[in-house]
């Protein structure tokens, strides 16, 4: 069997087609890496370059490493000593850099030569939404302003901004904060550093809210849902220390993990037909043993094809964020803090999210090749199999972007292989509830008696499938065979 097992597997890396396609992932891996780590036009500073302390003008990526080496330098089980440690030390550090001074130069690009007079009449009369068009005709574009009607006011901008809005963004990632420091510090604080304690994720988590007043739900199924998730929370780990490397390899994963689905169908469409194509399979097989050993070293081979391939892309991304950003820990509350922020819905850890990542997609991979052997199994013409699964793929795509209200769209959407791949659609606010609108849903199965995560459901639906589907393989073959024998 291992014989036949490896020959099977040098059959599927023969030839050009197959090195074409393991370094084309390598390159669109590597390629959207670089796009997670290095394109961040949507992240950018109000009215200023990006400098850090020194005066230096840096890129995006300075920016977020200095923000993760100060989060780092805090690492540690939180507590209420360590959060005002960290207040203590913002606070110092923007009192080196007063606003006192308006910067001319700034002020003069952002509103035009006639800044003075519009702060003037805004202390006096007040500015409104004819006086900021009458601004953009001056200087040919919208200034940045605050209000609107009767009552808008123009942003001051003072020579130190530029190193407050740096450390504004290294300490709660918002280049804001520091502006109104006093008020931000208690009535924001915990949406730019959230502690990790089970009161303030329970305080943060609207859901926790939304869903145990959903009408849709029974008093009993709230309170079933409830108590599940407190028990989610009460397991979270206290560990503070900066996410954001965590959260950009995860970025990369989202990235890269379709990749492979597509190979695994284009090279697993002929692993049965190409022999009945060219009428070899009666010389291949001449004996009901052969069929048998033959059949499983066929799918034993395309499966650890498939997971190889899948791996691949896992593999680089690891290797890419190690020298790029590497990660502290991974046993970390998952927070909406970081730049590369995952929008959740059920309290979890970094070290979950990569878990289900992986599982997830492998066993995705997974069902892509059984029902690619599957439909090779039982055609003769390879281009047919790589149709229908690649239209199957494509419903898949459809699925994901498109909203239908009724619950076999939903089942069909979070079980879907192309979705699985999309692995935080198991732990977003955007995912759903079997019977409740997407908007306030969550991914969730509820009984009477019990809560189960919807992305242990498909999980294991997938792996019974796939085995089902192999056994039907293997019986059929034996079938044919000794039908054709009896004929002889």
């Amino acid at each position: 069997m291992k014989r036949l097992i490896i020959s099977e597997s040098k059959k599927l890396w023969k030839g050009r087609k197959i090195w074409i396609s393991v370094v084309g992932i390598v390159l669109l891996s590597v390629y959207m890496c670089f796009q997670v780590y290095y394109s961040h036009d949507e992240l950018q500073p109000i009215l200023y370059s990006l400098k850090n302390e020194q005066g230096k003008i840096i890129d995006v990526m300075d920016l977020i490493r200095d923000r993760d080496q100060i989060i780092h330098q805090y690492a540690g089980i939180w507590n209420q000593e360590k959060e005002n440690l960290i207040i203590k030390d913002l606070k110092e550090r923007l009192a080196q850099y007063p606003r006192n001074q308006l910067d001319n130069q700034a002020m003069e690009n952002e509103y035009g030569p006639n800044y003075m007079m519009y702060l003037k009449k805004e202390e006096t009369v007040g500015l409104n939404e004819a006086d900021i068009e009458q601004i953009t005709n001056e200087i040919g574009k919208v200034p940045n302003y605050l209000g609107e009607g009767e009552n808008i006011l123009l942003r001051r901008i003072y020579t130190n901004d530029s190193y407050r809005q740096y450390l504004s963004y290294i300490y709660t990632g918002n280049f804001m904060f520091h502006e109104n420091f006093d008020e931000n510090i208690f009535d924001e604080w915990n949406t730019y550093l959230i502690s990790p304690t089970v009161e303030k994720v329970k305080e943060e988590n609207w859901e926790y809210e939304s869903v145990s007043q959903n009408l849709n739900l029974s008093i009993t199924q709230r309170n079933i849902y409830q108590d599940y998730l407190m028990d989610q929370i009460k397991q979270l780990p206290k560990q503070y220390d900066s996410g954001l490397p965590n959260q950009y390899m995860l970025a990369a994963l989202s990235e890269v993990l379709l990749l492979p689905l597509f190979v695994v169908i284009i090279l697993l469409a002929n692993i049965f037909s190409i022999e009945k194509e060219q009428k070899t399979d009666q010389i291949i097989y001449p004996t009901s043993a052969s069929q048998r050993k033959i059949t499983i070293a066929k799918l034993l081979s395309g499966y650890f094809f498939a997971i190889g391939l899948m791996l691949l892309p896992i593999l680089i991304v690891y290797m890419f964020s190690t020298i790029v950003f590497p990660i502290h820990c991974w046993d970390l509350l998952v927070t909406l803090l970081d730049f590369k922020s995952i929008d959740l819905l059920i309290p979890t850890t970094y070290l979950t999210l990569l878990i289900n990542a992986i599982l997830l997609s492998l066993i995705s991979t997974i069902a892509i090749a059984t029902l690619t052997m599957f439909l090779s199994y039982f055609m003769k013409n390879r281009f047919v199999v790589i149709v229908m699964m690649f239209v199957f793929m494509l419903v898949g795509m459809v699925t994901s972007v498109i909203y239908i209200q009724a619950d076999w769209f939903h089942i069909f959407s979070f079980s879907h292989p192309f979705c699985m791949v999309l692995y935080q659609s198991y732990f977003s606010q955007t995912s759903m509830l079997w019977g409740m609108p997407i908007d306030f849903g969550v991914p969730y199965l509820f009984n009477e008696t019990m809560v189960i995560p919807v992305r242990w459901i498909v999980m294991g639906g997938w792996v019974i499938l796939s085995l089902f589907l192999s056994s039907w393989i293997y019986i059929n073959s034996r079938k044919i065979l000794l039908l054709k024998f009896s004929q002889t």
